[in-house]
């Protein structure tokens, strides 16, 4: 898949548009994620163990670390 869009810093280039509608295209066209994938930890997600009365639960914790990420990084 041609990723050369990425770069484009102008996001209403019509090349970045283009790129956009295609990707998005390809990734409606997939089967999508398992019901199993609660917690995105191939996505950078962490998980916390939380521990309450004699159970120990695994419970979703966000990773703020990467507030104000872009896209192409």
């Amino acid at each position: 898949m041609d990723k050369s869009w990425l770069n484009i810093r102008n996001r209403v280039d019509q090349r970045y548009r283009d790129g956009v509608e295609g990707f998005l295209n390809w990734a409606f066209s997939q089967p999508g994620l398992r019901d199993s994938y609660k917690v995105w930890d191939l996505h950078g997600e962490v998980l916390a163990r939380v521990e309450n009365s004699n159970v120990t639960h695994r419970d979703e914790v966000e990773d703020d670390s990467n507030v104000g990420d872009d896209i192409t990084e």
